[in-house]
């Protein structure tokens, strides 16, 4: 198994906008298709407000033990239609656990779907993790900003967890290329 991890030098990097990457990782399993990624920032979920007091937890203001950690997933190749279908797309299993209270899950397509919306499911330990299915909108290639936003059954994964991707909608005219998976909390444990 060949694994990358990137962890850029701090000490050798002055510029404020790459100090944000050095605080970050980046692990690739290429054989699997999942790339896991570390980093200092809260979730994406809208408009932010003004810049608050640092606090005490470090020069920086951010709590160490709350760094984001982002899973995601390849779950196709990126010319092939994606095709509906009783087998999952793809497995794999968390390599620690992630609190999801304030955290997300979503999915991306380098193609856009078309004539449909594009939906999917997800198992984690052979259940469904979803109250309402996670669906990209006809037309668009993420996600974020659905029409029907996906409701999480639930809060937290465990290490090792199993998570099985399965595809149960497509568009009629282009049924899109290119899926990705990916799952963001706060490493726990």
């Amino acid at each position: 198994m060949s694994r990358v991890f990137l962890r850029p030098d701090e000490w050798h990097r002055p510029i404020d906008y790459i100090k944000s990457l050095e605080k970050s990782g980046l692990m690739v399993l290429p054989q699997q298709n999942l790339a896991l990624m570390t980093c200092k920032t809260g979730p994406n979920v809208g408009p932010t407000g003004p810049q608050g007091d640092p606090g005490a937890d470090g020069a920086d203001g951010i709590d160490q033990n709350s760094w984001y950690d982002t899973i995601i997933c390849a779950c196709s190749d990126e010319v092939t239609p994606i095709n509906v279908s009783v087998t999952r797309k793809v497995a794999f299993r968390t390599p620690y656990p992630l609190d999801l209270t304030t955290g997300y899950i979503r999915i991306s397509l380098s193609d856009a779907t078309v004539g449909a919306a594009f939906i999917i499911d997800a198992h984690m330990n052979d259940v469904s993790v979803f109250t309402t299915p996670l669906q990209i909108d006809d037309g668009m290639d993420t996600s974020v900003g659905s029409s029907v936003p996906a409701i999480l059954n639930i809060a937290y994964v465990p290490d090792d967890a199993k998570w099985e991707v399965f595809v149960t909608q497509v568009g009629s005219s282009s049924s899109g290329t290119g899926l990705k998976f990916a799952i963001t909390g706060i490493k726990t444990t």
